[in-house]
């Protein structure tokens, strides 16, 4: 299961890198509204004095423009929104100096490659008879992973929301016994008794065995 501890010198590191890139899309946000709003004010302007249109046609201008102009304060608020959430978060799981960390000692694993943008998923045979679920866009594969022997190091933001995950894998790399692919691997997923991979979750069983379990279902 997962266990607390402070965080690394490498996740600080990280988390300030992420924070500082944060703070610079907010002021980026900032000039990109004003660049927007002064363009769509000068080229209205100039279309309505300058240019050969109707009364009407006029009326019409000057209420793009307006549209214009809106859709840009409207860009603006979600994206300045968003990244006040951020930066809130990053501060606070800084402060709160805490990190999930699950260490994992492998057996083997069955893999269940991407096939749209969901990331690969995996099952692992851990050392206790027991099968640990999870996977995701941040799960590819890597010269180092997946292993027999990694740990998984997750730190949360103000409003429990994921900041940052990392691996640290230390063992060595292993193949998969079994890859999933395509349509099985859909309806394997989609049984419900798959456990939930975005909550790390570990059952207890033989890995071949659940599996074969659940397409005979």
């Amino acid at each position: 299961m997962f266990k607390e501890r402070p965080l690394n010198n490498k996740e600080i590191k990280l988390l300030n890198q992420e924070l500082k890139h944060t703070l610079n899309r907010k002021k980026s946000s900032i000039i990109i509204l004003a660049v927007w709003t002064s363009l769509a004010i000068i080229i209205g302007t100039l279309a309505y004095f300058f240019g050969n249109f109707t009364p009407g046609e006029k009326y019409t201008l000057v209420g793009c423009t307006l549209v214009y102009v809106l859709i840009g304060v409207w860009s603006f608020i979600k994206t300045h929104s968003e990244e006040k959430r951020r930066t809130e978060s990053l501060k606070y799981s800084l402060a709160e100096n805490k990190t999930r960390s699950l260490e994992t000692i492998a057996e083997k694993y069955i893999e269940l490659p991407e096939k749209e943008d969901e990331g690969t998923h995996y099952l692992f045979q851990l050392t206790k008879n027991e099968i640990l679920s999870f996977g995701g866009p941040d799960f590819s594969s890597t010269k180092k992973f997946p292993s027999n022997n990694f740990k998984i190091a997750l730190i949360y933001g103000k409003s429990e929301e994921l900041v940052l995950m990392k691996i640290y894998s230390t063992g060595e790399k292993i193949k998969p016994v079994q890859k999933i692919n395509g349509q099985r691997k859909w309806d394997l997923m989609a049984s419900f008794d798959y456990p939930d991979p975005e909550r790390y979750t570990i059952i207890a069983g033989n890995l071949e065995d659940f599996v074969a379990k659940l397409e005979d279902k």
